[in-house]
């Protein structure tokens, strides 16, 4: 390779991991309790979330990257999407260089940087789905305490503030910031719009339409939060059992998934001239390509299995 090529590649490198650290730093170092970064995609979120409802986009990189952002915000993460993004590409610059120094292999190189930089991704995603699922545990509990509140003759708007203060974890700071909207005077019906865009969850979508409804029609609030609440905890418990019961096809279709990636790597540690057919030889990257789509493929549909449904 050209080494002119070789001092551009390494610079961008660099600096990108730069400036990936620094804006790191910024955002859990030197930032407060409530990051304004975060607070700024936030506010971005909620307008995309208004347009989408209005009109589905038609552009692939919007989708993407309303799509990133979302991950970001779901998953709590005190950081901006920018700096998600050039974590992401510091992953892959630091991954795939680092091999590519050690090897000088183009395309194993581009594969590495690849897998370096879904890590950051796989953390997203993960912390996402750990906080929905708390945020899904403590549903049950603000619906009794709303349905508590009613009884006594507090407002929706009473009642919501009073749970903000009683409730701790994710769900008491969403509610925290509801308070806030309606304090500033936001409507009550584009308050619980925006949680229930915030939080993709069935039954925040549920609770959000029937306190919408109730607040425009009126009713026997406490009676329909007390069914919700049973309903909402028989499907935790049905959850609960799903999740149980595929644990064994779980386990396995992630054995299986994870048997052919451990030992490529370790033939290719062991040895790497057999190994660097598949590297070299045109058919050997074909092969290598193919296998790499149809595990991607294999896993999706694996997942698409054992999703659990709502």
């Amino acid at each position: 390779m050209n080494p002119s090529l070789i001092i551009v590649i390494c610079f961008a490198g660099v600096l990108l991991s730069v400036i990936a650290v620094c804006l790191l730093l910024r955002d859990l170092v030197f930032s407060g309790p409530t990051p304004a970064p975060s607070l700024v995609d936030r506010s971005r979120m909620y307008r995309r979330n208004a347009k989408a409802s209005g009109a589905a986009s038609t552009s692939l990189i919007d989708r993407i990257d309303r799509g990133f952002d979302r991950l970001v915000i779901e998953s709590g993460a005190t950081m901006s999407s920018l700096t998600a993004m050039l974590g992401c590409v510091a992953c892959g610059l630091l991954l795939g260089g680092v091999f590519y120094m050690l090897r000088e292999q183009v395309i194993a190189a581009l594969l590495i940087a690849a897998i370096g930089m879904s890590f950051p991704l796989l953390v997203l995603a993960v912390k996402r789905t750990r906080r929905l699922a708390r945020i899904r545990e403590e549903i049950p509990q603000l619906l009794d305490l709303l349905a508590r509140s009613a009884r006594a003759g507090r407002s929706l708007e009473q009642s919501l503030q009073l749970a903000a203060r009683e409730m701790r974890g994710e769900l008491g700071k969403e509610l925290e910031n509801c308070g806030k909207q309606i304090d500033m005077g936001r409507s009550f019906a584009a308050v619980m719009k925006s949680l229930a865009a915030r939080i993709r969850l069935l039954e925040v979508r549920i609770l959000a339409t029937t306190l919408i409804v109730q607040r425009a029609s009126g009713g026997n609030l406490p009676e329909t939060l007390d069914r919700m609440s049973t309903v909402v905890r028989d499907r935790l418990f049905a959850r609960k059992r799903m999740k149980a019961a595929t644990s064994a096809g779980r386990t396995s279709a992630l054995l299986i998934a994870a048997i052919c990636p451990i030992a490529y790597m370790v033939m290719f540690i062991v040895q790497p001239e057999h190994m660097n057919v598949l590297l070299t030889d045109s058919l050997g990257q074909t092969l290598l390509m193919l296998a790499a789509v149809l595990e991607i493929v294999g896993m999706a549909w694996v997942a698409g299995l054992l999703k659990q449904p709502g």
